[in-house]
């Protein structure tokens, strides 16, 4: 298990600053239920509460074993069940018995991760120009791998002639050509959630400016294309017919 160490300190404070005899470091995905264990002893006098709310009101307790929201549970054995599980719920929660003057400390660490958002150039790009995505999510523990898609079809970035990468999350396409045409979306991850788990934008289209000149011979148009990212602006021009 990927532990966060810069949570380590929190608990080393809380053991000292109130009477704990246990302490320990629970990691959940948002969106799962956890128990945090208390006690199977003077189950009858538990009451739960958060470092974050008044330490003169519990969450849960023999007189309400229910939370307001109805997602904390006080459990026959003592330990408090949290259903669906969010990022708010990150929190140090400690459970005393009163009888006995025993508290116990979880410090609740909460993992997920944002759809990523995909930003594209504000305006159009040229061929022979670079342009520069960035793959824009947050999560805990932190990103440490972005994949980047073509038309669904992973992108070669190890090809350093054609991308450059400052960072896993930014991508910037050299020399632009027709070719680069398509829509594009990125796939996050990070220690918590991998590979299925991975969270993927909605693909966006990438338009590239391009001139270009085409000539038909029969009927004799001339045509001038002016070409943006495949949608087609044409201006025609009549050629006279050639009289003998």
């Amino acid at each position: 298990m990927h532990i966060h160490y810069h949570y380590v300190s929190i608990i080393i404070v809380l053991c000292f600053s109130i009477r704990t005899t246990k302490c320990s470091i629970i990691e959940v995905k948002a969106g799962e239920s956890r128990e945090l264990p208390c006690s199977t002893t003077a189950r009858f006098d538990t009451r739960w509460y958060r470092s974050s709310t008044s330490d003169k009101d519990p969450i849960v307790s023999i007189e309400k074993r229910i939370s307001t929201n109805g997602r904390y549970i006080l459990q026959k054995d003592g330990a408090l069940s949290i259903r669906k599980i969010d990022i708010s719920d990150a929190d140090s929660y400690f459970c005393r018995e009163d009888l006995i003057g025993r508290t116990v400390t979880h410090q609740l660490v909460v993992n997920y991760l944002e759809v990523p958002v995909l930003k594209l150039p504000v305006t159009y790009s040229k061929i022979g120009e670079n342009a520069t995505f960035i793959c824009s999510s947050k999560g805990v523990p932190n990103l440490y791998n972005a994949t980047w898609f073509k038309d669904r079809n992973v992108l070669n970035v190890n090809d350093t002639m054609k991308y450059s990468q400052t960072n896993t999350t930014s991508l910037e396409i050299i020399r632009l050509e027709k070719e680069d045409i398509g829509r594009y979306h990125c796939k996050v991850e990070n220690d918590a959630f991998k590979d299925t788990e991975g969270k993927s934008n909605r693909p966006k289209y990438f338009a590239v400016s391009y001139l270009g000149e085409i000539t038909l011979k029969s009927p004799e148009i001339h045509l001038r294309q002016n070409t943006t990212g495949g949608f087609f602006l044409f201006c025609c021009k009549w050629i006279p017919p050639y009289h003998h």
